[in-house]
């Protein structure tokens, strides 16, 4: 969790730290279609 590796310094993006942005990006995406139809009320 703290390595000293900053992966915008590496040539390629590590498969499981591409893997991870995708499916993070897949499911804020599907959260938002959720709350657009159907909002969280507020308090």
């Amino acid at each position: 969790a703290m390595s000293g590796t900053d992966y915008k310094d590496l040539e390629n993006t590590p498969d499981n730290v591409a893997s991870t942005t995708r499916a993070l990006a897949v499911s804020t995406a599907h959260l938002a279609r959720v709350l657009r139809e159907r909002p969280y009320p507020a308090l």
